[in-house]
């Protein structure tokens, strides 16, 4: 009776397949991650990191910059700033930038 058992259950898993099949790779998905770590926003000199600072974390602060007490140089400092901020808004594709920075 067992040995009968043995038979019957060997036979019928060697007919199982494998039924699962990986989903394709989906690009949009692909991207959104990589917006998602932001990573020409963090490497802004004006943002300021969270220590131990991991892919999908948002920075400590957007605008980490002390005056400089000179006027002109402030000025000059913050158009520099501004142009790197547009273009860390293309690369990450981050809109939103703009305002975590005000």
């Amino acid at each position: 009776m067992a040995s009968g058992l043995g038979l019957n259950s060997s036979r019928q898993t060697t007919c199982l397949r494998l039924a699962y099949s990986a989903p394709e790779l989906d690009n949009s998905t692909i991207e959104e991650l990589r917006r998602l770590t932001l990573a020409a926003t963090k490497a802004l000199p004006f943002v300021k990191l969270r220590a131990n600072d991991q892919p999908l974390w948002r920075p400590e602060c957007y605008w980490n910059v002390r005056p400089t007490g000179k006027k002109q140089l402030d000025l000059e400092l913050g158009q520099a700033y501004a142009r790197k901020a547009i273009a860390a808004i293309e690369v990450d594709r981050n809109t939103a930038l703009i305002g975590f920075i005000i």
